[in-house]
């Protein structure tokens, strides 16, 4: 099992597509989830409110 993220963003001179992987293996996931929370939180403490 593993989580696979992925990107795909067109290039802006071209028609090409550049595509980007991300894979989090099961026995990382659980480290994975953790630090992305941690990212979570700063940016909602920093972010200015409207």
């Amino acid at each position: 099992m593993f989580l696979n993220l992925v990107e795909s963003k067109g290039t802006p001179d071209s028609d090409k597509f550049i595509r980007q992987s991300l894979i989090v293996y099961q026995e990382d996931l659980g480290e994975f989830l953790k630090e992305l929370q941690k990212s979570l939180d700063f940016i909602k403490q920093n972010t200015k409110q409207k």
